[in-house]
């Protein structure tokens, strides 16, 4: 036999081999294994499909179901039958198409739920688990396909798993923790205010109208419906890259950004004031501007000019990622509206004609649309060498609004306000922005001495970081992540939404339109009893006229401070100054002092003359502290998992010269804790234990009224403030002590 003839026949064993193996591929999968193999493929379906929802090609919801259930077909039958021939080349005498299936099956979802970045070693144990959970129903499901099993013992096969998973939905520590009332202790103590409801509407009719580019490509109303045609404008200085797959998407690139915008007007001659709204970084494909259209009638009903900013175009994609400088084109692009606006206001036979009063504008942000709302007010920190932004010193932005603000440093700096006023609310249920940044913002807001503007916080248990938009649904993560938050503990998002128009429409009439009427609100949010829903609350409040007795920000002496004043303690294990921190360990730009106690503590504050002469000039109404409660960190000395439930009231004592005891006391209750996945056990390993930390230590603002102590009390004869801090254990921090006028 010859060379060649000895290689075709080799050639022809190997081929014939070959051809053996790949028709012994199924040698082993019976139909039992089959029917399994095909239920691992509605799984692993399933898996890619709802990643997939997670990832929207922007064509809809219909057609990306169908893309990623026919990608997955493809890739189902491409792994399965290669690594069937792999086993049976090896001659592996087990079910090579079953084992493939599953195998393929807890990658795949392995792989979707890392690639959501939900944490590897999460991934891991729900890609097993949920792999073993399909496996377990195709077994389950043969089962009561069965004839040979009798109708009963299908019928306890259907009730005892229908029972297991009653039973996971409602044991406890599937639960989120306990939520303490705070609404209602002391709500006797405070005459709610009989007045106008400011979540209710107005009496303006309103005009709803857009403006926008009129070459939209996705939505109408800025395209060809648009009412008014806006210039777009040239970001090239700052975007260097645009990428072809966002500029297929968009239509455009940096170099010709549109101006798009949703307007509700108040009916009548005006001018009113301006109040323009900007979201946050939602998936590019999903829009989010129309989610404020709940704040936009509301405001305009009470005289507000509102405008919600489309700024989708800036979001993150995960086909082509965020656009660059996000944070700086969203405070850029927010302030180009204005200048449009002001265009428009000069306009003849324009909507905008002399209706807007360019000296009273507002800035409101949601998440990233947050930060850039302070980014804007503060813009010469980022923008002062800008020539497109001439004409912003002709308009005064008076106050900023915060919805779960984010608060990063941007070219190394931070926005700063002065003589602003500033809102931020923040729900202690978000899972987007988990840590209260807007704290950070509200310690870097200033007023000069003497001013009645003011900086007001809102802590809500229960309130998480979607619902404040319509648009974004009531899960702070998109898919798959979403599918693992827990929803039992948060309000309704009727409810949310009720707090935020309770809260943005007083704040904007009283900054804006200067009605003092609502004053109160700010101060103690239980003068909105009758308006706010049934939940926790923690705020804080300061304006100019705000005094400090301590400054622990400038003052590295726990016992003594400027203007002959003197600290002294008694009973505390724990007591120094310390930076307050948010859930995550970050510095919240302000310190305060650390007080810990075992059973009871005093902390005794001594005046001086000098002290009322060299800092009082109008006599105060009323003594503030912040007081932030921490226990959670007794939580982990004593480690246990939780204190007994419990409101600690401080006394506050008031020494007038050396005769008059005055007392008071303020409660301080327990941490707001906040369960955010479904089972408590995933608490400390999804998203890499983001959410390890159930609670974060948060201030709140305690006023003590004078005049309600006692008629004759001469408030700059005061000589000592006592806190007597009792039923320990207990830690909190104290900041933010001093006297303040109305």
């Amino acid at each position: 036999m010859s060379i060649k003839s000895s290689f075709l026949y080799y050639v022809k064993l190997v081929f014939l081999w070959f051809k053996t193996r790949t028709l012994s591929i199924h040698q082993y999968d019976s139909r039992f294994w089959i029917i399994i193999s095909a239920t691992l493929f509605v799984g692993s379906s399933v898996s890619v499909v709802t990643g997939g929802l997670g990832s929207p090609t922007g064509l809809g919801t219909q057609s990306d179901i169908v893309i990623y259930f026919t990608a997955n077909i493809m890739m189902f039958t491409l792994v399965t039958a290669t690594f069937s021939f792999l086993l049976s080349l090896m001659y592996i005498p087990v079910p090579r198409f079953f084992m493939g299936s599953f195998l393929y099956t807890g990658y795949v979802t392995y792989f979707v739920l890392n690639t959501a970045n939900l944490g590897l070693q999460f991934s891991i144990i729900v890609a097993i688990s949920y792999t073993l959970i399909v496996l377990l129903i195709g077994l389950f499901l043969l089962f009561l396909a069965n004839k040979k099993i009798r109708l009963h013992l299908k019928a306890i096969a259907i009730f005892v798993p229908a029972c297991l998973l009653v039973l996971q939905l409602y044991w406890p520590f599937t639960s989120n923790p306990a939520t303490v009332v705070f609404s209602e202790y002391g709500i006797d103590d405070i005459i709610p205010l009989d007045i106008d409801n400011p979540a209710q509407p107005g009496s303006y009719p309103v005009t709803y109208f857009t403006y926008g580019s009129g070459l939209d490509l996705h939505r109408d109303e800025f395209g060809q419906y648009a009412d008014l045609i806006s210039n777009s404008v040239d970001a090239s200085n700052y975007i260097r890259t645009w990428k072809r797959e966002r500029e297929i998407f968009w239509g455009f690139d940096q170099t010709e950004l549109p101006l798009n915008g949703r307007v509700w007007m108040p009916e009548g001659e005006g001018p009113f004031p301006l109040v323009l709204i900007v979201h946050g970084n939602h998936t590019m494909e999903y829009f989010s501007d129309e989610g404020y259209e709940y704040l936009g009638e509301l405001l305009a009903s009470r005289g507000f000019i509102t405008i919600s900013i489309d700024q989708n175009y800036l979001n993150y994609s995960n086909w082509t990622g965020s656009a660059q400088r996000n944070y700086e084109m969203r405070a850029w692009n927010l302030l180009q509206h204005i200048l449009l606006i002001k265009e428009f206001h000069r306009i003849d036979d324009n909507p905008f004609f002399g209706k807007v009063d360019l000296n009273q504008i507002a800035l409101m942000g949601h998440s990233r649309g947050g930060q850039a709302a302070a980014m804007a007010a503060d813009y010469k920190a980022w923008f002062a060498e800008d020539e497109s932004l001439q004409g912003l010193e002709e308009v005064k932005i008076q106050a900023v609004v915060g919805i779960a603000p984010t608060d990063r440093s941007i070219d190394n700096q931070f926005p700063s306000l002065n003589d602003t006023y500033y809102l931020v609310l923040h729900g202690a249920e978000d899972g987007d922005v988990n840590n209260f940044r807007g704290e950070r913002q509200y310690n870097r807001t200033n007023f000069k001495p003497g001013s009645d503007r003011f900086k007001a916080s809102l802590y809500i248990a229960g309130a998480n970081h979607s619902q404040f938009n319509t648009d974004w649904g009531r899960s702070d993560m998109s898919l798959p992540g979403g599918l693992f938050l827990s929803r039992s503990n948060i309000l309704s998002p009727e409810e949310q939404r009720q707090i935020a128009k309770v809260y943005i429409a007083a704040f904007l009439e009283t900054a804006l339109y200067g009605n003092d009427d609502y004053l109160s609100l700010f101060r103690d949010y239980r003068y909105g009893q009758l308006w706010l829903p049934s939940t926790q609350y923690l705020s804080r409040f300061e304006n100019g006229m705000f005094v400090p007795v301590t400054e622990f920000d400038r003052n590295r002496n726990k016992d003594t401070f400027p203007n002959d004043i003197v600290v002294e303690t008694e009973g505390f294990t724990t007591w120094k100054i310390s930076a307050a921190e948010d859930r995550g360990g970050n510095r919240k730009n302000t310190d305060g002092v650390v007080l810990e106690w075992t059973k009871s503590g005093r902390y005794i504050i001594h005046l001086s003359d000098s002290f009322w002469e060299e800092n009082v000039e109008d006599i105060p109404n009323s003594l503030v502290v912040s007081i932030a409660n921490m226990e959670r960190d007794i939580l982990d000395e004593m480690e246990v998992e939780e204190l007994p439930t419990k409101v600690m009231e401080v006394e506050v004592e008031l020494v007038d010269g050396d005769t008059i005891s005055l007392e008071d006391e303020v409660p301080i209750t327990p941490n707001i804790s906040t369960q955010y996945t479904i089972i408590q056990w995933f608490e400390d390993i999804f998203r890499d234990g983001k959410y390890s930390e159930s609670s974060e230590p948060v201030f709140h603002t305690f006023e003590i009224p004078l005049e309600t102590l006692d008629a004759d009390l001469d408030p700059t004869n005061i000589s000592k403030i006592t806190f007597h801090f009792k039923n320990g254990p207990g830690k909190i921090m104290l900041d933010d002590i001093g006297f303040i006028s109305f």
